[in-house]
Formats: structure tokens, C-alpha cells, sequence
């Protein structure tokens, strides 16, 4: 028989995230979160959007012992904004169980029809910078430091259970070309021309200043470029300034590319970090007592890159600016002599963000999906 334990105490909540990392021990492609961002985000009074939209935490037991997690997050803003009545499930994780997982989602439709709401969907996060998305493809890849690693029983159990899916992301790793390749070469000349006839110029960063100066302004611009995908919502001045005061310190400058029109308005930019994957591996997602230094060393000393987050201000789109931004990376990955780049996941359908890859040797090594189920 399974018992679903609300989380309301300390150690509830320090189980609830560890029970991936023990689920997963020794599997090589699997990256556990950074424990203290882990804990933070299920801690009402130390994640702000708790103070905004009602959330639950729940253990699956059986045998006496802790068999899945599960989270059931209301949406309220997106539930507007799309004229909704869904709940979204995150940080979904069980044992091959049908029972297991069949009582974990029954817990959140039943607290999805408690507050009178008619659909369950995700995994989803409160915000779109949460990791969302399970993993259907590419179970045999090492996964992001950003992204969500889970077995691939879990797709059955879901379509078990009356889920089908709503959306899908995809991820591509791309190779870094030489210098001198034809695709290298067609770019900058391509880049030089934009920024002559457009007036568009592209910032290079320098240190933690520049970061500093930018920060809030480029998630401006993430915000209202983001606004009509799917799910989400829009962040306001206290989440940005959480994201910056978190996740900006740790970025290098120079994978911070800025893109200004001709007037000055920042109009694009581009965020990528070395990958951090196999540093959380290494210490389980612990940074202390020594886990930071090896977070130190991957963030100086490595051959992979992490893209993180492209925003291109919408009427700028079809005017040439995503490629003027995408060639100031590529060239800045090729002198750093990096090996391959990884995109984050992109909504299948958005036809715009596959394109700024396609001179690039490249493969869809990954995909994830949205479940949604009518209750």
C-alpha cells in the first residue's frame, strides 16, 4: 500500500530532495540539482513565488520506505493570462510502480479539484526559468545542469495513467566548427554587414561590472521577448532581481553577448555557461565543503558550453539580429577553444530559435514533454 506524506517539516523536505540522487545513484547521465537551490525552491518562506501561488509537497511511501516525490503548483497568473483552469505538477520522480505513480498524480488532481480546477499538466515549474519538461528522448546523454533527468519508465507510467502529451521541447548539441570553416567565415561577413547597414552594435563583456550593469535589463528583455510561449509568465521586479542576485554571479562575461540598436536600446542578447553537469555529479549537487571548487574549476576549465537563454525583442526578429548575436558567440566558443555548445530546450514548433543552428553540424539528441490530463 502507498502513503502520500504531505512535506511540512525540515527533514520531510531534505528527503523530498534527495530522493533522486538516491534513485539515481551511479547512473552517468543523470545531473542532481544544486542541493541548496533544491531545498530553497520547496521552502514556502524562502522561495518567493510561494507568496504568490499556493503550492504542495508530497512523499510517496510503501514498505516503510520513500517510493516518489511529487509537487502541485497553481498557477494563477498563466491560469489567467490563458483564460485556464489547469495545476501543474513539478518535481515529479518515482520507482517503476504503477501504484506508486498512480498515487502521486491522483494527490495533485485531487488538489487541482479541491480549488475547483478541471486540468493537470507538466512537469512545469512556477516560472519558465524552472527546470520543466520530462525527459522522453535521450535517456543515454548526459543531462544539463538546467534540465530534468528521469528514466524512460516514466512515460508509460504517465500515458498509464491518462496522460497525453501537450507540448514538447527539444535540445540540439552543436559542434563547434573551426575558425576557418565556411559557415564561420559566411557569418562574420554576414555580421559585418548588419552591424554597417543596421547600425547595430554588439557589446562585448569584460567583468563582473558589466554583468552587473546588465543584468536586470537583458531579463527585461527575456520577460516581454518570452511573454507568448507557452506557459509563460511574465517575471515582475522582485523575481528578476532574485535571478540576478543568484544566478548572474555565477556567469563568465565573456559568454554574455549584448546586442544595441542604432539609438542605443539593448534589442538582443545571449547567456551561456560552461557546463556544470559533471561538477554536480561529482559532490551530488553539494557545494560545500569542497564541491565549489570544482564549480570554480568547470567555470574556467572546460570544453563544453551551456546555452542558457536567447532573447531577440520582437520586432528585431526578421532583421538579421539573432544571427548578428549568434556569430558573436560562435566566434567567442571557437577562441576559447570549446568543443561543443548545448541549446536548452526549445519549443518544437518555434521554427525561429531551430533556425539560428542550421549552419551549424548539429544533432536533436534530446526531447522532453508536457503531460496534460483532464480530470
Amino acid at each position: 500500500m502507498v502513503e502520500i506524506i504531505p512535506v511540512r517539516t525540515a527533514a520531510q523536505r531534505r528527503e523530498f530532495v534527495n530522493f533522486p540522487v538516491r534513485l539515481y545513484q551511479g547512473n552517468p547521465y543523470f545531473v542532481p540539482d544544486m542541493r541548496s537551490d533544491a531545498l530553497e525552491f520547496i521552502h514556502p518562506k524562502k522561495n518567493i513565488s510561494w507568496k504568490t501561488w499556493p503550492a504542495a509537497c508530497f512523499l510517496a511511501k510503501k514498505d516503510g520506505k520513500t517510493a516518489g516525490r511529487i509537487m502541485a503548483i497553481w498557477q494563477k497568473d498563466s491560469n489567467r493570462i490563458r483564460n485556464e483552469t489547469s495545476i501543474r505538477f513539478s518535481r515529479i520522480d518515482f520507482i517503476d510502480d504503477m501504484e506508486v505513480s498512480g498515487a502521486l498524480l491522483k494527490t495533485v488532481e485531487d488538489w487541482a479539484r479541491e480549488r475547483e480546477m478541471t486540468r493537470v499538466h507538466g512537469p512545469l515549474g512556477f516560472l519558465d526559468t524552472d527546470p520543466e519538461g520530462m525527459l522522453i528522448d535521450g535517456f543515454d546523454e548526459l543531462d544539463m545542469f538546467i534540465t530534468i533527468y528521469n528514466a524512460p519508465y516514466y512515460q508509460d507510467h504517465m500515458e498509464a495513467h491518462g496522460y497525453a502529451k501537450d507540448v514538447d521541447w527539444i535540445e540540439y548539441q552543436i559542434t563547434v566548427p573551426d575558425k576557418d570553416s565556411e559557415s564561420v567565415v559566411k557569418m562574420e561577413r554576414l555580421s559585418k554587414v548588419l552591424e554597417k547597414r543596421g547600425g547595430y552594435r554588439v557589446r562585448h563583456l569584460k567583468n563582473a561590472k558589466d554583468i552587473r550593469e546588465i543584468a536586470e535589463p537583458f531579463m527585461r528583455l527575456v520577460s516581454e521577448a518570452y511573454k507568448d510561449l507557452y506557459g509563460y509568465v511574465q517575471l515582475d521586479d522582485e523575481q528578476i532581481g532574485v535571478i540576478v542576485r543568484k544566478f548572474f554571479p555565477l556567469l563568465n562575461p565573456a559568454f554574455l553577448k549584448m546586442v544595441y540598436s542604432a539609438e542605443g536600446e539593448l534589442i538582443a542578447g545571449g547567456v551561456g555557461i560552461p557546463s556544470l553537469a559533471k561538477a554536480m555529479q561529482k559532490h551530488a549537487g553539494r557545494l560545500f565543503p569542497v564541491g565549489w571548487i570544482r564549480v570554480l574549476h568547470d567555470l574556467k576549465v572546460n570544453d563544453q558550453l551551456e546555452l542558457l537563454l536567447i532573447a531577440v525583442k520582437a520586432e528585431y526578429q526578421n532583421k538579421g539580429v539573432p544571427a548578428l548575436l549568434i556569430s558573436a558567440m560562435a566566434k567567442e566558443v571557437i577562441d576559447k577553444g570549446y568543443k561543443t555548445a548545448e541549446t536548452g530546450p526549445e519549443l518544437e514548433e518555434n521554427e525561429k530559435i531551430h533556425a539560428l543552428w542550421k549552419s551549424f553540424d548539429r544533432r536533436l539528441h534530446r526531447r522532453r514533454r508536457v503531460f496534460t490530463k483532464n480530470i
